[in-house]
């Protein structure tokens, strides 16, 4: 009984009001029949459509930066400059905060100094190993060429010289000789060349050594001719043996001595490996003092400054905080009931509430996998395209699809206001615009929905209406 009683008040309520509004309407001007003095208004006018539309649920959330970072410094030191403020643009690998470095350059100097030492080192590592390699071989052949001297003198005195070994005697004496000569002028060349500091010590002692080499063999052929000469005795036998023996023990000790190249090898290799550890050290000392300079890592801006020149900035202590403004999303707070409508690259609508009643059109671009275990919720953020005014912070709402739904649609010019009630002019068959108060519901772009009050294929005036009043008569184009 009481919700009939109060169906009724409301009917009549609405009905005095309607009364009123036409009470109104009439006040501001009494119409006048149509006639050919004075035309019936044209009118434009459209259906009223019954349509499938989604079922939409609201996720509140807010704007948020796709990427957001606080900066901060891997080292201790005093600031010296800060290049931007709240609000400031700032570009990828801008420095923002510069430390004082002064500490970090001079471990850079030293460490280059050392690397500087070691490689030094490494070079005349180098040369030692090159000329003791060269003077083991120049030793290695004397010896090897003494030996077969020896065995040859040994040989040739047994078996006692012939007229031809006599002449060979001979020219072996005047090819030493000419040895000599050209080792003796060799030798006087290192020794200006190493007076003058144009050449090594050991140049000279590789020409002195060679002097000696010839010098000795001069001796030998001397000795051979003389033997060839005289022919061979017991004791020249032994002499003979004897220097094949000692030419045997001085080719065994150069050969014994060769080890000193190794050696050689062997600190060349610890000189190079210093290098290594040198160039390491500059590396790592540049690398930290790049650590003075914090640069922002991508393009955006400057939305909190925590620092100002003269503080001391500890590591991990945060400097600036920067957001990217190259793209938006809404973080909406969704409930697990309706995460099994949402799928990522879908299209949602969005308003942001600041910025009026009009509705963006974003993108499921990430679901965050978990839940919140105290609220049962997800995190589903949209892609914003760009507006003016949006920024991250914002309060906003999305409306995820939830199903199909039957609605009553009517365009938005169509809907008018009095006394903040709703009402729509609604041809009859004859042509007469009639005032009716409709209940409207959600608003879509270009239409709106309309709960009660209008029936599907009814036909409302779209344009005009500001001219209309109840009961007159329309052309309907």
């Amino acid at each position: 009984m009481k919700i009939v009683r109060g169906s009724v008040l409301a009917l009549l309520l609405a009905a005095g009001v309607l009364a009123l509004m036409r009470q109104s309407s009439a006040r501001k001007s009494v119409p006048e029949p149509a006639t050919a003095e004075s035309p019936a208004p044209v009118v434009a006018s459209a259906a009223a459509r019954l349509e499938m539309l989604y079922r939409q649920a609201e996720a509140p959330g807010t704007v948020r930066p796709l990427m957001q970072a606080e900066l901060s410094t891997k080292i201790m030191g005093r600031v010296e400059r800060v290049a931007a403020r709240e609000g400031d643009r700032v570009r990828a690998g801008q420095a923002l905060v510069t430390l004082d470095a002064r500490d970090l350059d001079a471990q850079i100097r030293q460490a280059s100094a050392e690397l500087n030492t070691a490689r030094a080192a490494y070079r005349s590592a180098r040369v030692a190993v090159s000329l003791e390699s060269e003077q083991s071989r120049a030793r290695i052949g004397q010896a090897e060429a003494a030996v077969a001297g020896a065995k040859s003198k040994l040989d040739w005195v047994k078996s006692g010289p012939r007229p031809q070994e006599r002449a060979q005697a001979k020219s072996a004496v005047v090819a030493a000789e000419a040895g000599v000569k050209l080792a003796e002028a060799d030798l006087k060349r290192m020794q200006m060349l190493f007076a003058e500091g144009a050449v090594a010590k050991q140049r000279l002692d590789m020409a002195q050594t060679q002097y000696d080499t010839a010098r000795a063999q001069l001796d030998i052929a001397r000795e051979s001719e003389s033997l060839a000469r005289e022919g061979s005795r017991s004791e020249e036998i032994r002499s003979a043996q004897e220097g094949l023996r000692q030419a045997q023990a001085a080719l065994a000790q150069a050969r014994s001595a060769a080890s000193q190249v190794r050696i050689r090898r062997q600190e060349a290799d610890m000189a190079r490996s210093r290098i290594g550890q040198g160039e390491a050290g500059v590396a790592m000392v540049s690398a930290t003092r790049s650590y003075a300079a914090v640069r922002a890592p991508f393009s955006g801006v400057v939305v909190s400054r925590k620092v100002d020149p003269g503080d001391m900035a500890a590591p991990g202590a945060p400097l600036l905080t920067i957001e990217s403004d190259a793209a938006l999303r809404l973080e909406s707070v969704v409930p697990e009931s309706l995460m099994r409508s949402i799928r990522l690259g879908a299209s949602v609508p969005v308003r942001i509430d600041s910025l009026g009643e009009s509705r963006l059109e974003g993108k499921v671009a990430e679901i965050v996998p978990s839940a919140d275990t105290a609220s049962r919720t997800f995190i589903v953020k949209v892609t914003l395209p760009g507006m003016t005014g949006l920024r991250s912070g914002l309060f906003g709402r999305a409306y995820y699809s939830t199903g199909y739904r039957k609605a009553i649609t009517v365009p938005l010019q169509a809907v008018r206001r009095s006394y903040d009630l709703p009402f729509v002019f609604v041809l009859d068959g004859s042509g007469t615009a009639r005032m009716r108060l409709v209940t409207l519901g959600k608003a879509h772009p270009g239409r709106i929905e309309v709960l009660s009050g209008l029936t599907p294929g009814e036909r409302v005036v779209t344009s005009g209406v500001e001219k209309l009043e109840d009961g007159m008569r329309v052309a309907s184009r």
